[in-house]
């Protein structure tokens, strides 16, 4: 399995998890060694090593048809992969043939969309100055549901493969700065590893994964998105709406995020990596292996 898409990366932060470091002195001595008093037990660090080896989290602006849009956070990797996922999640656009001119500053984005729909209501929606049961209603009454998915889908791939598939995506995860924090999210196919994306956060991570994916015009109908940590709602809807119907993860989904599943026909793979993994929701897309 190959790794056809990696996002693009800032020239700082930790570029996985083999890299020398500058606190990895003395490392490979024996580990019955004592303390000689020639190095504290717990070093201090001198800043001016170490700040290019941290990850960071900034807050960027994003602007939408010339105005703002929003201030979210993110690591600085990828930041127009972010806001273009960003702005699909909160239905500033509902398809990619309504996003326009994208470009990017080291503090911001700016893109222009047709959508057609209320910027200025849906800017509020997403700074949460408008009810999120108030969204749910205008959203069904805007025709703009959560799924047009069937109550049951067709078997794209088998357990067997999917769990294959699965671990070598989790090995990739571990080589790419997950002792420093980063979690990670990443397109599957049955034969490839498409994309693969990290941030501090399980939802911007994948968010940079949809924001690639739209942006290229990638087939998702097909595809299986899989990140590291907990999957809540507001992921599940943006996902199904974009027309990825698997999402795995090593950890659980949220009560609400399982409703969510099962209200657009999206199935969850739960604790992966555990002898006790199970589909959260089953939404029929996955299938037994002869």
């Amino acid at each position: 399995m190959t790794v056809r898409k990696r996002m693009v990366r800032i020239p700082t932060g930790p570029a996985g998890d083999a890299e020398t470091l500058p606190w990895d002195r003395g490392r490979d001595e024996g580990r019955s060694e004592p303390n000689t008093g020639n190095r504290a037990l717990i070093p201090s660090l001198e800043w001016s090593r170490v700040c290019h080896h941290l990850p960071d989290m900034r807050r960027i602006r994003i602007d939408i048809n010339g105005c703002l849009a929003g201030s979210p956070s993110c690591a600085p990797e990828a930041i127009e992969e972010y806001a273009v996922g960003w702005a699909f999640a909160n239905r500033f656009f509902t398809s990619p043939s309504e996003l326009g001119r994208v470009t990017s500053t080291p503090v911001g984005v700016s893109m222009m969309v047709e959508s057609g729909c209320d910027l200025d209501r849906r800017r509020y929606e997403a700074i949460g100055w408008i009810d999120e049961a108030d969204q749910e209603f205008r959203s069904e009454w805007d025709g703009d549901a959560r799924s047009a998915r069937a109550p049951r889908a067709v078997a794209f791939i088998d357990d067997l493969t999917l769990l294959s598939a699965t671990e070598r995506v989790f090995g990739r995860f571990d080589a790419d700065g997950t002792r420093f924090g980063f979690v990670h999210a990443a397109m599957v196919t049955r034969e490839d590893i498409v994309c693969v994306a990290r941030d501090l956060t399980t939802e911007a991570a994948a968010t940079k994964i949809l924001g690639w994916a739209l942006r290229t015009g990638e087939d998702l109908a097909m595809s299986i998105l899989v990140v590291r940590g907990v999957v809540d709602a507001p992921l599940v809807r943006a996902v199904g709406r974009s027309g990825i119907t698997i999402i795995v993860t090593d950890a659980v989904p949220t009560r609400s995020a399982v409703k969510e599943a099962l209200a657009s026909c999206t199935t969850i793979l739960g604790l992966a990596l555990s002898h006790r993994r199970a589909l959260f929701a089953d939404g029929g897309q996955i299938g037994e292996s002869a």
